[in-house]
């Protein structure tokens, strides 16, 4: 699933550190929710290796590349020294992210048409999600 910046940072003040899935909570307690879910979506999933951290670029891995491409190089520093050669597992995060653009596109007045532009789908799909947000908001709770 592709993101804009846009709609990362919209999501970003709605999630709070432990909704987040895998290691993303410990990343989001040290650069901050937004650049947490940014280098979720930037590495996309998998286990990653944060090796020392080195002033040198060419001794840098391509995942720390990535990572300093994703949330700046301070703090990438501030990862690789925390993690110091540990792993960071990042799990898949495409449930997550197509559920909270759900519920931006349910909890917003702006027009469909302007939803549709805003997240890439057509008219008839933002439709759909506004239909089936507003079923599970009439849905009694059993508890």
């Amino acid at each position: 699933m592709h993101l804009t910046d846009d709609q990362i940072i919209e999501i970003a003040k709605h999630v709070q550190a432990d909704d987040l899935p895998g290691d993303l909570p410990e990343i989001a307690e040290l650069v901050g929710t937004y650049k947490a879910l940014k280098l979720g979506h930037a590495v996309g999933f998998g286990r990653v290796y944060l090796h020392r951290w080195n002033d040198n670029l060419d001794q840098w891995s391509r995942v720390m590349h990535l990572v300093v491409d994703a949330i700046g190089r301070d703090d990438a520093q501030c990862l690789a020294e925390n993690f110091d050669g540990a792993h960071v597992d990042i799990p898949k995060c495409d449930a997550f992210w197509t559920s909270w653009r759900n519920r931006l596109i349910c909890s917003t007045d702006e027009s469909q048409f302007v939803l549709g532009r805003k997240h890439g789908l057509s008219d008839r799909w933002i439709r759909e999600i506004q239909k089936r947000g507003r079923v599970n908001e009439n849905q009694q709770d059993l508890f």
